[in-house]
């Protein structure tokens, strides 16, 4: 996730984001500042300056300063800073164009060469939040190489506030939202938006533990709808079902408050009329798990009784029930034990069918709206528990009417493992890597010890891991230990069994040497390796430690900087499947909003503790996984980042399944 002393030829530039790459252990040049307090000259000092926070400050780039290897002069500069502020670093320059670098303990990492939005300006500054007390460090320099001149640099706080308050739109006065009154808003570009350029408006209702709600978003836009709690926690939704553009959210209160939904769009900078409502869940809603018990008994008493093994006839007519985004709905009931896997079918010439399984308490929603024969609707479902079923069979279109048939048949099934053949997953034997404290100064990253710990904690829980499973954090991850643990460990996994090595921190390129340069695999020139405690682990060696196992289903996951480099040479045979943080040349980030040390990290976890269960068999095969995690990081937009080059992009995850088919099992869940 980041590059030690070592790793890069040149500072992060035009980066304009928080990164999980450490700054100051890049440079390799000695502080050397030549500064005068504002009004007066001075001679340059030895070491850092110090600026207080509130002080304006002029220096001046000169040809003597310390370079960067590219060339780009620079000043650095310190200042002392309680945890929680938020503090503005600025730098302005009439005569060249400025460029700051702010870097500090905990991975703060930032950097900005144009204040102002869009860019086109000489200025620079950056504003974030302090994770904790310390000193920070500034390098003030020059976007071009070899440019001198004064500069201003002023240090700002607008005092300790909380992780909500720097936050522009949890700052945002909310409009009251009335239980079942739809509201009517527009979004606009003189709304609040985040850094993403997304526009929000925001409401708020007040809400009692253990109520469940229903929050619906339409609009002429791809909507997206958030509801946030009272302790900061959020979910979203931007589909309400496939191939709308509608949002729809439904949840059960867990702390009594005021909660607040955020309407915004899909896409950035889009503005347009919408419609917002909160409510009690819709009787045949497309999420959630039933409704409270009072609403679910209603629902089964006024379905209409199936078994499985005898097809019956209905028709979607006016003055049906409809669904909460307007679709006609007819309900049906059938009983089923735990275990039991079932077709459920829904076919018709005159609708295009839309079917949702709702199951008991302790169960997930599944929902199908295209099976295989094109309009017609398909769910193949292991059930999660003993109880009754509500089947609801719906349109793809408002309004729709016409005949249809049900079908519920039993059918074997599915799940397989990689190897072939119809058995259940057995156990996970994992080796989880995350170094956050690094030796020496600027190149520890914050939760990516955490990340390994949760992965690892979340599959004990769910009484998955095997008792064999190693879990190595900071100094503990040495070369020599983890090498020894995967070796150990993945020797003692079976064909039904899946062996997963998990790595959360650092990741670099280094050239590949010249003399195995003609023969190398990497196109690029440049190999990839994860930085542990002590050293480095290269992509082909990591590759080489996990080649010889009887696994059923090895998988890689590794949340680093350049990761995807490592997936030609891991995802190389049968039964392998790699999930990888970043393309081959770009940085990943810190996910500080999830307190986990990178997104795949956190949603790896989520996606393996069950989440990623779409049709509630217990089982979670290489589709599921890849579709949670992709859709799950695309909710999240735009994520900045940069090349070893440092231009700048974006990261996107790199899911390689290699020979692994969507339907083979990597964890089979357990009550």
């Amino acid at each position: 996730m980041a590059t030690p002393a070592t790793s890069r030829l040149n500072p992060p530039r035009r980066a304009k984001m928080v990164t999980a790459c450490s700054v100051l252990a890049l440079l390799g040049v000695p502080p050397g500042p030549s500064l005068a307090q504002t009004g007066a000259t001075a001679t340059p000092a030895a070491g850092p300056a110090m600026i207080r926070i509130g002080q304006t400050l002029s220096g001046a780039l000169q040809p003597d300063d310390p370079s960067f290897t590219s060339g780009e002069r620079h000043d650095t500069w310190t200042f002392d800073a309680r945890a929680g502020e938020l503090v503005t670093v600025s730098m302005q320059s009439r005569q060249f164009d400025t460029y700051l670098i702010v870097n500090g303990p905990m991975g703060v990492a930032y950097s900005n060469d144009d204040a102002a939005p869009g860019g086109g300006n000489t200025d620079a500054a950056v504003t974030f939040q302090t994770p904790v007390a310390g000193r920070y460090t500034i390098l003030a320099s020059a976007f071009e190489s070899g440019a001198t001149g004064a500069y201003t640099l002023r240090v700002s706080s607008r005092g300790v506030v909380s992780a909500n308050a720097a936050d522009p739109v949890a700052r945002t006065p909310a409009t009251p939202l009335q239980p079942g009154v739809a509201q009517t808003g527009s979004l606009a570009n003189s709304d609040v938006a985040r850094a993403n350029g997304h526009y929000v408006d925001v409401y708020s209702f007040q809400a009692t533990a253990g109520e469940r709600v229903g929050v619906t978003l339409g609009g002429g836009f791809d909507t997206l709808v958030t509801l946030v709690g009272p302790d900061g926690t959020r979910q979203s939704n931007d589909d309400a079902r496939a191939g709308t553009t509608d949002s729809y959210l439904e949840a059960r209160i867990p702390q009594t408050g005021t909660w607040r939904v955020e309407v915004s769009s899909y896409e950035r900078g889009v503005t347009g009329d919408y419609t917002v409502s909160v409510g009690a869940p819709a009787q045949a809603s497309p999420a959630g798990n039933g409704g409270d018990d009072t609403a679910r008994a209603g629902a089964l008493a006024a379905a209409t009784p199936v078994t499985v093994g005898t097809p019956v006839t209905g028709a979607l007519a006016a003055g049906d029930r409809t669904r909460a985004t307007g679709e006609l709905v007819d309900s049906f009931r059938f009983d089923g034990r735990r275990g039991e896997t079932v077709r459920i079918e829904a076919t018709s010439s005159q609708i295009d069918t839309w079917l949702t399984v709702r199951p008991p308490p302790g169960g997930r929603v599944a929902e199908n709206d295209d099976g295989p024969e094109g309009t017609n609707a398909r769910i193949d479902m292991t059930l999660p528990v003993t109880g009754s079923y509500l089947v609801d069979v719906s349109s793809y279109a408002i309004d729709e009417t016409g005949d249809y048939q049900l079908s519920l048949q039993p059918v074997t099934p599915t799940g397989r493992t990689a190897g072939g053949g119809d058995a259940v997953r057995g156990r996970v034997y994992g080796v989880f890597v995350g170094v956050s404290d690094y030796p020496g100064m600027g190149n520890d990253l914050p939760n990516t010890d955490k990340d390994a710990r949760d992965l690892a904690a979340t599959l004990r829980e769910n009484n998955l891991l095997a008792p064999e499973s190693v879990v190595l954090i900071d100094r503990q991850a040495t070369v020599e230990a983890v090498s020894a643990a995967i070796s150990r460990v993945s020797a003692l996994a079976g064909p039904d069994d899946t062996f997963v090595l998990f790595f959360s921190g650092h990741g670099v390129q280094n050239p590949v040497a010249e003399a195995n340069a003609a023969s190398s695999s990497e196109l690029d020139g440049r190999d990839e390796a994860l930085v542990l405690y002590d050293g480095e682990v290269l992509d082909d060696q990591l590759a080489g430690l996990v080649r010889s196992q009887r696994a059923g289903l090895t998988l890689i996951v590794l949340d680093a900087c350049f990761s995807g480099g490592f997936a030609r040479d891991m995802v190389n045979r049968p039964g392998v499947m790699g999930l990888f943080s970043s393309e081959e040349d770009l940085t990943s980030q810190v996910a500080g909003k999830f307190e986990a040390g990178g997104y795949l990290s956190h949603f790896v976890r989520q996606a393996l503790s069950g989440a990623a269960d779409r049709d509630g068999n217990l089982m979670v095969t290489a589709g599921e996984l890849s579709a949670f995690v992709r859709t799950s990081f695309a909710a999240e937009g735009d994520i900045e980042a940069t090349t070893g080059d440092d231009a700048r992009d974006y990261q996107v995850l790199v899911v390689e399944r290699g020979a692994v088919k969507v339907d083979d099992v990597v964890v089979a869940l357990r009550e």
